[in-house]
């Protein structure tokens, strides 16, 4: 009985303890309620907060609201369309894809076209149909060609020992389709000069209307003016799809495959790099040959830098896919800019796996494409370790393409960073995509 008395007495306390506790809770600010944190937690983003508003909708896209970020830095956009939905990771990815998608309406207008039927009719007839097939369907690579004919689609004007239909000879038919071949690979890659797009775009859909165009101008008797061939972008700007200078889209016009692969190797060969460097380099398959060739030429921009090999051994080993391909792309096109309009680079130096710069003044200089440079306790981890391998008294200067939160800028500062936010303009330099 007594023991039974004790119990509830026990019981009533007990509630009457949550009760307290509950009320004396409620009174506390909301964040005093948590754990105490000093790190942000990663919430919901829309487009609509991220993207300029032309950018959202146009005649033949829509941007979805909901968008993903798996790091605090990178934002993830899907973009519907008629011709299927799209992904571009970084908001410097969606005007290119964007611009993709316009692209590729304007294709379809001009094989709705009466002389583009025409002239692909025309493109049948001493070609196998299975060849033409070949040509205008399989795209298994990054690259958009065939793997089978890759080495066609270069400068090597050899083919598969197979008979086409309708000719008297292997050494006929082999030279025909060798010819049209190269000549297809030729147009193109003008094709997608005059277009402003990635010839190396890992956009199928885009590659699937780049060649059947391409394919109507080499066999048939379609013909195009490229010098018209410009399509405006969401801003009412002609875009170009890429950042590099219409220099090194013409290097990318005019070289075939096999041809850049040769350019890029002798650069580094000339930078002094090491000749297993430079096989793991280009023996990445994750890395396009416009990977390849913007990062040699702008490791080349750098001419008074020491260990530039450095980052190249970075990129090599690091680049795990596209993403990171399209990354390091970035890193290297932003390095480049700040040699030449802030302070020339002196040294490269790699801490934790990311890549430090040192310019002419001593400074320590990071650069890279930030969507939105939060404070998570990965972040914090990261640049703590950082530090670690730095002296306190180095100036340290940190370049990012989007914008920083409030609580980065705090933490940062007091870690003795420079900051420079949306840092394309001040480089003065375009998408680095």
């Amino acid at each position: 009985m007594y023991s039974s008395q004790l119990q509830k007495i026990f019981l009533v306390l007990r509630i009457q303890c949550v009760v307290l506790a509950t009320v004396f809770l409620g009174t506390l600010p909301a964040n005093a309620q948590k754990a105490e944190s000093h790190f942000e937690v990663l919430g919901e983003i829309r487009a609509s907060d991220v993207l300029a508003r032309e950018m959202l909708q146009g005649p033949n896209h829509t941007v979805q609201e909901n968008v993903v970020t798996y790091n605090g830095f990178t934002h993830h956009f899907r973009i519907d369309s008629k011709f299927g939905q799209f992904k571009a990771t970084g908001d410097g990815m969606v005007p290119v894809r964007i611009h993709e998608i316009n692209v590729i309406a304007k294709l379809e207008e001009m094989k709705n076209s009466d002389k583009f039927l025409d002239g692909l009719k025309e493109s049948g007839g001493s070609l196998a149909q299975s060849t033409k097939n070949l040509v205008l369907h399989p795209i298994d690579t990054v690259g958009g060609f065939p793997s089978a004919l890759s080495n066609i689609f270069g400068d090597i004007g050899l083919v598969m020992g197979s008979v086409v239909e309708g000719e008297t000879s292997v050494g006929q038919a082999t030279v025909k389709l060798g010819d049209a071949l190269v000549g297809f690979s030729r147009n193109k890659r003008e094709l997608a000069f005059s277009l402003g797009v990635n010839r190396f775009s890992d956009n199928k859909v885009l590659h699937e209307y780049l060649n059947s165009v391409a394919w109507a101008t080499t066999a048939g008797s379609f013909t195009i003016d490229f010098a018209k061939m410009a399509v405006t972008g969401p801003a009412g700007s002609v875009l170009t799809g890429v950042s590099l200078t219409r220099t090194m889209d013409r290097m990318l016009r005019d070289n075939t495959n096999p041809g850049l692969q040769r350019m890029n190797e002798e650069a580094l060969e000339g930078m002094g790099f090491t000749e297993s460097s430079i096989n793991r380099f280009i023996g990445n398959k994750k890395l396009t040959h416009r990977h390849q060739t913007a990062i040699t030429q702008s490791l080349l921009s750098l001419k008074k830098a020491k260990n530039r090999e450095d980052f190249l051994n970075l990129v090599s080993t690091r680049t795990l896919s596209l993403d990171d391909a399209n990354m390091y792309q970035a890193v290297a096109a932003m390095i480049a800019a700040y040699n030449k309009t802030q302070v020339p680079i002196t040294e490269v130096r790699i801490v934790e796996n990311l890549v430090l710069f040192q310019n002419g003044k001593g400074s320590s200089v990071l650069t890279y494409p930030v969507d939105k440079f939060s404070w998570t306790q990965l972040t914090a981890k990261k640049m703590e370790q950082v530090l670690g391998r730095l002296s306190w008294k180095v100036k340290k200067e940190l370049w990012i393409s989007g914008e920083f939160s409030d609580l980065a800028v705090k933490n940062l500062n007091e870690l003795g960073w420079v900051l420079h936010d949306r840092s394309m303009g001040k480089l003065k330099m375009g998408n680095p995509y």
